[in-house]
C-alpha cells in the first residue's frame, strides 16, 4: 500500500463526487431542455390549429357574406304551383306576364310566336306547355 499525504485521498474522492454530480446535473439539464422543447412544440402545434380554425371561420364568414349579397341581388324566385299553375282543362300554364319574365331562360321558350314553359307534372314527368297569360284582375 502506498502512502499518501494527509488530505490527498479526500481530494480524489471529492473530485470524483464533483464529476459525478456534474454529470448528473448535465443529464438533468438535458432532460429539462428536452421537456421544454416538447412543450414548445406542443404549444406551437396548438397555435397552428387555432390559426387554422380561425382561417376556416373567417372563410366561412366571407362565404356567408358573399351568399347574402348574392341573395339580395337575385330577384324573387317564381315558384311552380304558387306563381303559376297548369290548367288541365285548357292544357296550358296560367301565369302573369310579370312572373313569366322572372322565369329562367332555360325553362321557357317561344315556338312559332307562342310562349312555352317547362312544367313538372310529378310522376308523369316534365312537359313543355303553352302559356296562357292571366291579367292581374282575373
Amino acid at each position: 500500500m502506498s502512502w499518501t499525504a494527509p488530505g490527498q485521498g479526500y481530494f480524489k474522492e471529492d473530485a470524483a463526487a464533483a464529476a459525478e454530480l456534474k454529470a448528473k446535473q448535465a443529464t438533468e439539464v438535458e432532460r429539462l431542455k428536452d421537456k421544454q422543447e416538447g412543450e414548445n412544440e406542443a404549444l406551437k402545434m396548438k397555435h397552428e390549429r387555432e390559426n387554422e380554425q380561425q382561417k376556416k371561420k373567417d372563410e366561412a364568414e366571407k362565404e356567408a357574406e358573399k351568399n347574402q349579397a348574392a341573395r339580395e341581388s337575385v330577384d324573387e324566385a317564381v315558384l311552380q304551383g304558387k306563381d303559376y299553375v297548369f290548367d288541365k282543362n285548357k292544357k296550358k300554364v296560367v301565369i302573369s306576364k310579370d312572373n313569366y319574365k322572372k322565369v329562367q331562360k332555360d325553362s321557357k321558350t317561344t315556338i312559332k310566336g307562342i310562349p312555352y314553359i317547362m312544367y313538372n307534372m310529378g310522376s308523369q314527368g316534365t312537359v313543355l306547355a303553352p302559356v296562357h297569360f292571366e291579367e292581374k284582375g282575373e
